[in-house]
């Protein structure tokens, strides 16, 4: 479940990056990125959570709590991805600007028109 985890953060950031270098602020960029990839990351954990609550009911043994460990880790990874993680992104976004270079992200456009002139 941490491996889902992972790639949907990833692919959050990466449309984090692409908001960003196209002009928009971070903290319209990290809205946007979560926008964008909110079905994606619903729809993977909604598949997470099925098959964690079939292998909960329809079997027998220690399948039953794998089942239930399975479907309750991606309820708890759907609140940590859509909200937590966006949350924290904001807090930081709202701090400090400059944070972008800690976070990867080109400088905007409008900054290196400027910088040429």
């Amino acid at each position: 479940m941490s491996i889902v985890t992972y790639v949907l953060n990833a692919i959050i950031y990466k449309q984090l990056k692409a908001e960003y270098a196209i002009g928009k602020s971070l903290a319209t960029a990290t809205d946007d990125a979560y926008r964008k990839n909110m079905w994606m990351v619903v729809d993977t954990l909604a598949v997470t959570l099925i098959l964690g609550l079939i292998l909960a009911v329809t079997t027998t043994g220690e399948l039953v709590g794998v089942g239930t460990i399975f479907a309750l880790t991606s309820l708890v990874l759907a609140v940590n991805t859509l909200l937590f993680n966006r949350l924290m992104l904001n807090c930081i976004f709202s701090i400090n600007e400059k944070t972008e270079a800690f976070f990867g992200l080109n400088p905007r456009k409008e900054a290196n028109d400027e910088k040429s002139i």
